[in-house]
């Protein structure tokens, strides 16, 4: 299966326990993001995305469009300038 198609399959199921927005899934990204920088393992990794993919069908975006996003995205992060901050993380200035 392509990353795609495990992304859009992980993401019509994680869909299903959030039909009423977005709200709630945007909560348990957060969570799954705070379990993957306390233990930043692949499994960990992986619920991040599966919690992501579900916030992609969720708002009814399509891959084309979130691809089209991050390549978007990507232009401004390259352009800007980065400071590393006290805690080891990295911030446009």
């Amino acid at each position: 299966m392509s990353l795609e198609g495990a992304l859009d399959d992980a993401g019509q199921w994680v869909a299903g326990f959030h039909p009423n927005g977005i709200e709630n899934q945007a909560k348990k990204v957060a969570k799954e993001g705070a379990e993957f920088a306390e233990t930043p393992t692949l499994a960990e990794a992986a619920d991040v995305f599966i919690t992501l993919a579900g916030s992609v069908v969720i708002q009814g975006w399509s891959w084309d469009e979130v691809a089209a996003a991050i390549r978007v995205k990507m232009v401004t992060n390259r352009g800007r300038r980065w400071a590393q901050l006290p805690d080891g993380t990295w911030q446009h200035t």
